[in-house]
């Protein structure tokens, strides 16, 4: 049986520091409103974000941007990497990596049939209830991957980013945008496509 030497775990403890945390941090509550109203489209910038900090600083060659466009199979690796340096810290938080991954894995393949049915059988409410159970669900799992995201670096709460920027208003009005786009589509052309498949 391995053991990993005081020298590593050092090395791989999470960085508490508000300056350069291991990932991204932010407060549920800003997570609930930028989810919600850039229509997920935020979990992107979010993956991204986290994978970004974790190669800052860890090297190697992650590939934010790669891992993002892919981020179904990139999940898991990502959790995997927030829990073991729970566990190197010398703490533990109640949360299975693998299931949060699994969750979404489903929710993938239920979007996706979801979506050729309303392609080939358009119908307004439907596509509407559709694309809120979508955001609800998003919603919900995001906010419990951020709790363990916000115990990893020691900011629970994520006081270090509560606040809305400039930056984020623009991702609201972008998602606000596409929010009427789409209600449009609902009312005009049959609602051709969800929100879920456009924010994964």
């Amino acid at each position: 049986m391995s053991t990993v030497s005081t020298t590593d775990a050092v090395k791989h403890l999470p960085v508490t520091s508000v300056d350069e945390p291991m990932f991204f941090v932010v407060s549920p509550r800003k997570l609930v409103i930028m989810s919600i109203l850039t229509a997920n489209f935020y979990m992107l910038y979010w993956f991204a974000r986290n994978w970004v900090m974790y190669k800052r600083k860890h090297g190697g060659h992650a590939w934010p941007v790669i891992r993002t466009v892919l981020l179904p199979f990139f999940l898991y690796g990502l959790f995997k990497r927030v829990d073991q340096q729970i566990k190197l810290s010398g703490r533990t938080y109640a949360w299975s990596p693998l299931l949060m991954a699994c969750a979404f894995w489903i929710y993938c393949v239920v979007q996706y049939v979801m979506f050729y049915v309303e392609a080939i059988d358009p119908m307004p409410v439907r596509a509407l209830f559709t694309s809120l159970v979508s955001i609800a669900f998003c919603v919900r799992w995001i906010v419990l991957a951020q709790h363990a995201i916000n115990f990893c670096v020691g900011d629970p709460e994520g006081k270090t980013n509560e606040t809305l920027s400039w930056g984020n208003w623009v991702w609201i009005a972008v998602g606000l945008m596409f929010w009427a786009a789409h209600l449009v589509a609902l009312s005009q052309l049959g609602a051709p496509m969800t929100l879920g498949s456009a924010g994964f």
